[in-house]
């Protein structure tokens, strides 16, 4: 659980020619249509 308007972000960065790999145990959203809970994976910088 998490506190309300909770905002997190991480910048997860390898040497070029890398690849990282993200494996989630539980990923839980609220309901089926969630617009509050979410998750953005992007290639490019910030």
């Amino acid at each position: 659980m998490y506190n309300h308007n909770l905002s997190c972000a991480w910048i997860i960065a390898v040497p070029r020619g890398q690849v990282i790999n993200i494996t989630f145990s539980y990923f839980h959203l609220e309901g089926s249509y969630c617009h509050f809970d979410w998750l953005q994976v992007r290639t490019s910088c910030w």
